[in-house]
């Protein structure tokens, strides 16, 4: 692998040089936007046949950027959160290896196999359900700093709700919303609450009370997760 540095600070975060970095990283806009306002600390691995190629681009849209030999420096992690994350929790320490290398390798557009980042969110909700509140905060802070993982995390509401529908039991009601805990409410709430509709019409549908589960969220360690139980639907009878 070969490195892909900005080596001075971005004159600015015109639609240009965004553009730029959203193509070397995948990133949305906004990723793309508060990695140049973290420049010159934005690194990225790239294939060595592509190197030249993006520092071109880059350069094309005002930046300084050059290509180094693999030093074996994590990518795109502007502010060093992920070398910071850490945990008192000897037990979650190998668990959180898992999502940092995970992560990683999502931002690095890696050949990380989708089954392979959901086996890691399925960990992380197992973790989460059956941990302390010690345990659910350092898990919060692993989402907060690796929002890629947190993405496969919070599909897990997702194939609780297909489980449902397929015919599952009400245990998948709670998975669903312990994913829900896990991520903490999401990358985007507005989805989370469409998620979390979702999930209590395929209860609703199968005859599942969800009002235990949603009671349960409140205490779940999220409060994310226990504002928006309790603003729309602890107080609400199952949908139909």
């Amino acid at each position: 692998m070969a490195e892909v540095w900005l080596t001075e600070p971005a004159p600015g975060v015109d639609r240009a040089a965004i553009d730029a970095v959203r193509d070397i990283t995948g990133w949305g806009a906004a990723d793309a936007a508060r990695a140049l306002r973290g420049a010159p600390a934005l690194c990225v691995q790239v294939d060595p046949a592509e190197a030249g190629r993006h520092v071109l681009d880059l350069r094309a849209a005002g930046l300084a950027a050059e290509v180094r030999e693999d030093a074996g420096s994590f990518a795109l992690d502007p502010a060093g959160e992920l070398d910071q994350l850490a945990t008192g929790d000897a037990g979650l320490a190998p668990l959180l290896e898992r999502v940092l290398a995970a992560e990683r390798r999502l931002r690095q557009r890696s050949t990380v196999r989708d089954q392979e980042a959901r086996a890691v969110a399925v960990s992380v909700v197992r973790a989460y359900r059956d941990g302390g509140p010690a345990r659910r905060d350092a898990l919060h802070e692993a989402m907060r700093v690796c929002p890629k993982v947190r993405w496969y995390v919070d599909g897990q509401l997702g194939r609780a709700t297909a489980q449902l529908r397929d015919g599952g039991g009400a245990e998948w009601v709670a998975w669903g919303l312990w994913a829900t805990a896990a991520a903490d409410g999401g990358l985007d709430w507005r989805d989370t609450i469409l998620g979390v509709e979702a999930l209590l019409a395929a209860a609703a549908q199968h005859g599942v009370d969800p009002q235990p589960d949603l009671q349960a969220a409140l205490g779940s360690g999220s409060d994310a997760l226990a504002q928006l139980v309790t603003a729309r639907w602890l107080s609400s009878e199952p949908r139909s």
